[in-house]
């Protein structure tokens, strides 16, 4: 007698109310269990195109394979694995906790930015883009704490001016709209 194999591996898929309903009421009338009804349909769909399980439980295809029914099943768009074809660097977990929590900052000075330009000019004029960009800097220095691979981004003193003066122009220009 074969020994059975532990089951460990669980898969998950998602169904809408009427396709759970359906489901539910099919299962029941014909006193299945979900998991075994699941298990034979695997099973018959993979023997039905020619696929069969050998005593390692690898699955072996054979010419009975070649025979094609058009099923409503939609098709991987993506493959698990990057295009490049190169393994996924191995990264420190601290690493990664750090990084989120820089884009988490990130994403919270953007969102109070989109909300700032929301507001009236008078909001505008009391929010420092300087400090804002002091902010910005301060999290750049963190990243490159942990990445210093990163080329790090500098900006002269004259490319700073010229940007401060397209702020003041463009807060002229809010101004003489409002």
């Amino acid at each position: 007698m074969m020994k059975k194999s532990k089951r460990d591996i669980t898969k998950r898929f998602r169904l809408t109310d009427e396709q759970a309903k359906r489901l539910d009421s099919y299962l029941e009338k014909n006193k299945f269990t979900f998991t075994d009804f699941t298990h034979y349909l695997i099973k018959s769909e993979l023997d039905r195109r020619g696929w069969l399980c050998s005593e390692n439980e690898t699955f072996v295809e054979t010419d009975v394979s070649n025979i094609h029914v058009d099923l409503p099943i939609r098709r991987r768009k993506r493959e698990k694995f990057n295009i490049t074809g190169r393994p996924a660097p191995e990264v420190d977990p601290q690493l990664l906790k750090k990084l989120g929590g820089i884009g988490h900052n990130v994403n919270q000075i953007a969102r109070s930015l989109n909300i700032i330009c929301g507001y009236q000019m008078d909001v505008m004029q009391q929010f420092s883009f300087i400090d804002c960009l002091d902010v910005l800097v301060d999290i750049q220095q963190q990243i490159h704490k942990y990445l210093p691979e990163i080329p790090q981004y500098t900006i002269s003193v004259k490319r700073a001016a010229y940007k401060s003066s397209k702020v003041e122009s463009s807060m002229q220009k809010v101004e003489l709209t409002s």
